[in-house]
């Protein structure tokens, strides 16, 4: 689904992971992790312009994000992956309330 909008097809849920999505639109959802401002792009061979992402969709969950690092980089306590940060994303924490 690259380069699509994962993001109209989210209709219901607390959460949300979506893959190789484009920049969110301001009236999406609650809390985006990365945030829509961060930069938004998968880097390789030739830079895209989406990523992975998690989202909140209600009220009903708190999350906070897990750090990720690319293979070469170290962060004591990040979550390595093979390329870049931006091909996975974590959450160290999701609770529920009620």
């Amino acid at each position: 689904m690259q380069q699509r909008d994962q993001w109209s097809h989210i209709s219901t849920g607390d959460l949300a992971l979506v893959q190789e999505a484009i920049r969110p639109l301001a009236d999406g959802p609650l809390e985006i992790l990365p945030a829509a401002e961060d930069p938004w792009l998968t880097s390789g061979w030739e830079a895209r312009k989406w990523r992975t992402a998690i989202a909140r969709l209600t009220d009903a969950v708190e999350i906070r994000p897990h750090l990720t690092t690319g293979a070469h980089d170290s962060a004591q306590g990040a979550l390595e992956v093979s390329r870049t940060p931006s091909t996975c994303a974590a959450l160290e924490r999701a609770a529920w309330h009620g």
